[in-house]
């Protein structure tokens, strides 16, 4: 009786403010946008199974952009990734980027891949700009997400992940 929970604190109107901020590259608009914002180490955030997802996007020859915002140890391993693929013409890596709101709030959607997080921010940060999220089930995601109704929660694979990302388009 003597504590209570206070859940991480982000001030919206700070998100809102620098998500207007004037973005460099804008998101062509006549293709369905994609974000992912992540620090890229693939053992937890899975940034993998978008390279697999995209692939089969493009095969399918989907009108779409993907954009990956992060710095990480997996870095190199994934642009190698997109090219073996030969995905690099649909897959976009940003690196560090200082404001990644005004990015967030251009994207017609934002998806998160990872296998577990312990809050998952950017799920709100994504939801205070105004875009929809794909991401996968971990517990804390159905604080932020009502599937179906603001973004989708779906299963940790490949597989579902590209069902909800092709039903965006």
């Amino acid at each position: 009786n003597k504590s209570f929970l206070v859940h991480n604190f982000i001030d919206p109107a700070v998100i809102w403010n620098k998500g207007n901020e004037f973005l460099k590259i804008p998101f062509d608009k006549s293709v369905t946008s994609f974000i992912t914002i992540a620090r890229l180490d693939n053992t937890q955030k899975r940034i993998d199974r978008i390279i697999n997802i995209v692939s089969r996007l493009k095969e399918n020859d989907y009108s779409f952009s993907w954009c990956i915002l992060g710095n990480g140890q997996d870095l190199e391993y994934l642009k190698n990734l997109a090219l073996e693929a030969r995905v690099d013409d649909k897959v976009t890596f940003m690196g560090f980027v200082q404001n990644p709101y005004p990015y967030l709030k251009s994207a017609d959607c934002f998806v998160l891949t990872s296998d577990y997080e312990a809050q998952g921010m950017v799920l709100s940060e994504s939801l205070i700009l105004g875009t929809p999220v794909i991401t996968t089930n971990f517990p804390a995601s159905k604080e932020f997400v009502v599937d179906g109704e603001n973004g989708f929660i779906t299963e940790k694979s490949v597989e579902a992940l590209y069902q909800k990302v092709e039903e965006v388009i």
